[in-house]
């Protein structure tokens, strides 16, 4: 990687706002609490036409995803070089600095991709979807969570580290 240029004067413009990712962080947290209580709805309530589950589902996720994709936009605006771009793009950014797993990479992609249906495909997501992803996916959400915030607590006072990435 080439040397970067002396920054000293504007490394404090690359810090972390740790007070916004704190309040995105107790979103997901929040979102996440919620759809853990829906995870308990009797799938004959749930698949109810027009149940207000499926639909407190849809926004519980939606406001995780957002949440957690916030996030990562944040992230990457602090490191030179690093293009804010569509929210699948800025996830696959971050696994290739090394801030998300190789691991879980595709599945954060995944995420990303899903958080663009339920905003702008939601006509197409249908109860048996968002009841799968209720009942089998939502360590997913806690799984991105947790890696933000390692790459977070590791690196919240060290500037020059996200200054090198």
């Amino acid at each position: 990687m080439p040397k970067l240029p002396n920054l000293d004067k504007i490394i404090l413009n690359y810090s972390l706002n740790l007070e916004m990712l704190a309040k995105r962080i107790r979103k997901v947290d929040k979102a996440y609490k919620k759809l853990e209580e829906l995870q308990n709805t009797p799938r004959e309530t749930f698949f109810t036409e027009n149940s207000t589950e499926q639909y407190a589902t849809r926004a519980a996720l939606h406001m995780a995803l957002q949440a957690l994709l916030d996030i990562v936009g944040h992230i990457l605006t602090r490191i030179p070089g690093a293009k804010h771009e569509s929210y699948r793009q800025n996830v696959e950014q971050l696994g290739k600095k090394g801030i998300l797993s190789e691991d879980f990479l595709p599945t954060a992609i995944q995420m990303a991709g899903y958080r663009g249906r339920l905003v702008h495909y939601y006509i197409d997501i249908d109860s048996k979807e968002l009841y799968d992803i209720l009942q089998n996916k939502l360590e997913d959400i806690t799984k991105f969570k947790h890696q933000l915030v390692k790459f977070i607590d590791e690196h919240k006072n060290d500037t020059e580290f996200l200054m090198q990435r």
